[in-house]
């Protein structure tokens, strides 16, 4: 079973001050990382999320409206296909945690979630998918991911390691991952 891999790269960087789809690690920014470790977890194909025009990237449907409104977009964009919804701050990220994640949903049939962290999410895509997403994005004001798994019934799952599910919002996350994943040249997305 194939999946299309989504980069949600569309959000803000309040709290980090800069744009942290374009910060570096190793000499590659985190959107082609992000991108890279997709292509690396067998995704059929990859798509952007990303509210800049751009031909490679999608825009989204109902701006500011956080992540819910790219997932949307993907969903509306790739329609009855399983989407891999993966958010662009993830610097320890491994393909192999990807993997996890695809490998039971596709098992079960269901979309898929690890404990305690909303994204990544593997999400199987069809009408009802987006129905729900729209009645959220229209008719409510919680646009949070978290409610939108709880509707649509994804499972959580432990990670194998939930060190590569560790995000970076803030400038000091940055540095601190910034120096554990420089200081390993095995870049935790890479084979190793």
């Amino acid at each position: 079973m194939s999946f299309i891999g989504v980069v949600l790269a569309g959000g803000q960087s309040k709290r980090m001050g800069s744009d942290k789809a374009l910060l570096t690690l190793n000499g590659e920014n985190m959107l082609a990382r992000t991108f890279h470790c997709l292509q690396q977890a067998h995704a059929k194909d990859v798509i952007i999320s990303r509210n800049l025009p751009s031909e490679q990237s999608l825009q989204d449907i109902y701006a500011n409206k956080g992540p819910l409104s790219g997932i949307h977009t993907a969903a509306v964009n790739r329609p009855n296909l399983d989407l891999l919804l993966v958010p662009v701050d993830l610097p320890y990220l491994h393909h192999r945690t990807l993997q996890q994640l695809s490998h039971y949903s596709q098992k079960h049939h269901c979309s898929s979630y690890f404990a305690k962290h909303n994204l990544p999410l593997y999400l199987l895509n069809n009408h009802n998918t987006v129905t729900i997403l729209e009645h959220i994005l229209l008719r409510t004001d919680d646009y949070s991911v978290a409610s939108f798994i709880r509707q649509i019934g994804a499972q959580a799952i432990q990670p194998a390691d939930n060190q590569h599910l560790v995000n970076t919002n803030y400038p000091d996350q940055w540095q601190q991952a910034q120096q554990a994943l420089t200081a390993d040249k095995h870049s935790a997305y890479k084979e190793t």
